[in-house]
């Protein structure tokens, strides 16, 4: 068997594609899910993560001390984010900062993926545009 990858937000789109591709590629895929369920039929770990909870964060991560974080989950609407701004930040920073976190508790650091919008990239005053990772 390949890595074990943990893929965060398993239950979106993007997550279920992702979950049965790597899946079919025999990688040991760990489906962590919040809400909603994926692919039934096909066997794999499914683990309920809430990366609003620390402690549990913390536990599904040093519990399953995977090889592969890959974090799907986020409120990617921008119609959302703007409305719900509390929600939105506490999905898609303190989430995020409490995956970081649980990391450093392992031994064998995990490679961290964080997949996000193209929209962080077009500028916020609708003049630039085109931001690569390395700006600030």
């Amino acid at each position: 068997m390949k890595e074990k990858i943990l893929i965060v937000g398993a239950s979106g789109l993007i997550g279920q594609e992702l979950t049965y591709q790597l899946f079919n590629r025999n990688y040991n895929v760990i489906a962590g899910v919040n809400t909603g369920e994926i692919f039934p039929s096909l066997p794999r770990i499914q683990v309920k993560i809430d990366l609003l909870s620390k402690d549990n964060t913390q536990e599904i991560v040093t519990s399953e001390s995977p090889d592969v974080i890959i974090n799907l989950s986020a409120v990617s609407s921008i119609q959302r984010c703007e409305k719900e701004k509390e929600a939105a930040y506490n999905l898609n920073v303190l989430g995020v900062r409490n995956l970081l976190e649980s990391i450093e508790l392992l031994n064998n650091k995990p490679l961290f993926m964080q997949f996000s919008t193209d929209h962080v990239f077009n500028g916020f005053d609708g003049r630039n545009g085109d931001y690569s990772e390395e700006d600030s």
